[in-house]
C-alpha cells in the first residue's frame, strides 16, 4: 500500500504548474449593519446550512442574509463566556459548541442563548482556563484542550479528566476527527498521535520538526501534517514519511509558506493549504499559490482557517480582512488579466471588442489603446511591427465593416 499511495502521488502532482492557471474569484462576506469583524479564527456549518465563525472580537452567525452578533455581557450568564472565540465546533448531534479565552460554552437553539460549562477537577471548579479545542468522543462524552493541556469530560457530570500521551504529557496544539471516527492529537513539539482503541490509549503516528502542528488532513490513505513554521508532511497511516511541502523547495512543492494554518481536501480532488501568505492550491494539474496581491478577491493576505460546507463551497477566515468565500459556479467568466507582455495590470478600463477574420479579438482599452488577444491560446499578442504606435490613447468604441476594416471612436481624439 506504501508504493502505491506513492505512485499515486508522483501521478497526481507530476506538472509544475497548472496548464492553465484556474480563476479562484472569492467574494468578501461584510455586514450592512456596520458589524466589524477582523481576524476570523474559526468556521463551521450547523444542520441548516448557516455559517458560524468566531473571530477576536466576538462569535457571528451568517445565514446567508444577514450577520448576527453574539458578544459575553457580564450581566448575562447565558451569552458567550469571552469575546475571544478560538474554535467553533458541530458536533455529531448538531451541538454548537465555541471555546473562548475565558472557558467553554454551547449554543441552546431553543432558547437563543448559550450554555456555560462549569467544570470541576478534584471538586475544584477552574476559572479564566483557556479553550482551545473541543471533539466528541462518544455521545455527550469529549475531548477537550485547556491551557494546552488534553482533557476528557462527560457532559452530564463535567468532571475534568486528564489524558496523558505515551505516558507523559504534552502540551496539545490541536484536535481532529475525520467521518472514519479516527481521532488525531497534535502537539506544540511537532509529535502527532492516533487515538487506539479507548480514549486514553494514543500512539505516535509520526515526529517532524519541533514546531507546533497546526492542521491534521486525512486525505485517501495518507494523512497531511501541517506545522507554524515547518510546512506540510505526508505520511502513511504507518508514519512513514512520503513527501514534503515547503516554501524553500521548487516545483510541485513548493508553497507559499511554512506557517500553515490549516489544510482541507475538496471533492474536486483539490487540496487547499491555507498560510500565512495567502493559499496554495494542489490539484492534478500541478499546484497554484493565490495571494492578496493577485485579482482573486481575496481579503486578506494571512489565512487563519479554511472550512469546506455541504455544498462545496469554501470558506476562508482572515487576520485582518474578516471572511471570504469561494464557490466554483461563482464567477464562472476566466478573468483575461491585460498588461505588457501579459503581466497583471489592475487599472486597465476595457471599453469595445472587435474580431478580426482570423479570430483575434481587438481589445479597446480607454486609459491606453488597442491590444490584439488571441482566444485560442489566451494570450495577448504583440504588436507585428515593433516599432509601430496606435495614434489613439483613449478608446471608447470599435466597429467592423463589411471590408472587414476597424473603426476606432476615441476619448477627444477623433474617429479613426
Amino acid at each position: 500500500m506504501k508504493y502505491f499511495a506513492f505512485s499515486w502521488l508522483v501521478l497526481l502532482f507530476l506538472p509544475q504548474v497548472f496548464a492553465q492557471n484556474k480563476d479562484f474569484i472569492f467574494e468578501q462576506i461584510t455586514s450592512e449593519a456596520g458589524i466589524t469583524f477582523n481576524a476570523v479564527h474559526s468556521i463551521t456549518e450547523d444542520d441548516y446550512g448557516f455559517i458560524w465563525f468566531g473571530t477576536a472580537s466576538g462569535l457571528y452567525y451568517y445565514n446567508t442574509s444577514e450577520i448576527v452578533q453574539y458578544n459575553f455581557s457580564p450581566e448575562n450568564d447565558n451569552s458567550p463566556p469571552s469575546n475571544k472565540i478560538i474554535k467553533v465546533y458541530r458536533d455529531n448531534g448538531g451541538r454548537i459548541w465555541i471555546c473562548t479565552g475565558n472557558g467553554l460554552a454551547y449554543f441552546d437553539e431553543s432558547t437563543n442563548s448559550f450554555s456555560r460549562i462549569s467544570f470541576r477537577e478534584s471538586d475544584r471548579f477552574l476559572n479564566d482556563m483557556t479553550v482551545s479545542s473541543i471533539i466528541e468522543y462518544a455521545r455527550d462524552i469529549y475531548l477537550v484542550v485547556i491551557d494546552e493541556l488534553l482533557y476528557h469530560f462527560d457532559l452530564k457530570n463535567p468532571v475534568l479528566r486528564e489524558v496523558t500521551l505515551r505516558d507523559q504529557q504534552y502540551n496539545v496544539s490541536l484536535l481532529e476527527r475525520f467521518e472514519d471516527g479516527q481521532i488525531y492529537v497534535g502537539t506544540t513539539d511537532g509529535s502527532t498521535f492516533i487515538m487506539g482503541n479507548s480514549i486514553s490509549t494514543f500512539t505516535l503516528l509520526y515526529k517532524s520538526y519541533p514546531k507546533p502542528v497546526t492542521a491534521i488532513c486525512q486525505i485517501d490513505e495518507n494523512i497531511w501534517i501541517g506545522q507554524d513554521g515547518a510546512g506540510v508532511q505526508v505520511v502513511t497511516r504507518g508514519g512513514n514519511l512520503i513527501t514534503r511541502y515547503s516554501e524553500d523547495l521548487s516545483g510541485n512543492q513548493r508553497i507559499s509558506s511554512d506557517r500553515v494554518r490549516d489544510i482541507v481536501k475538496r471533492k474536486n480532488h483539490e487540496i487547499w493549504i491555507g498560510s500565512s501568505v495567502g493559499i496554495s492550491v494542489i490539484s492534478p494539474e500541478g499546484i497554484q499559490n493565490i495571494d492578496q496581491n493577485q485579482l482573486h478577491g481575496l481579503p486578506h493576505l494571512a489565512v487563519f482557517d479554511l472550512y469546506v460546507d455541504k455544498n462545496q463551497g469554501t470558506w476562508v477566515g482572515t487576520w485582518s480582512g474578516g471572511l471570504a468565500y469561494y464557490n466554483d459556479y461563482n464567477f464562472r467568466f476566466p478573468h483575461i488579466r491585460i498588461g505588457e507582455d501579459n503581466g497583471s495590470a489592475t487599472k486597465s478600463v476595457v471599453s469595445s471588442f472587435a474580431e478580426n477574420e482570423d479570430g483575434t479579438i481587438w481589445v479597446g482599452i480607454e486609459n491606453s489603446d488597442l491590444r490584439k488577444f488571441d482566444p485560442k491560446n489566451m494570450i495577448f499578442l504583440k504588436n507585428d511591427q515593433e516599432s509601430y504606435k496606435y495614434p489613439v490613447s483613449r478608446v471608447k468604441s470599435i466597429s467592423t465593416d463589411k471590408n472587414n476594416q476597424h473603426w476606432m471612436g476615441t476619448l477627444y481624439e477623433g474617429l479613426w
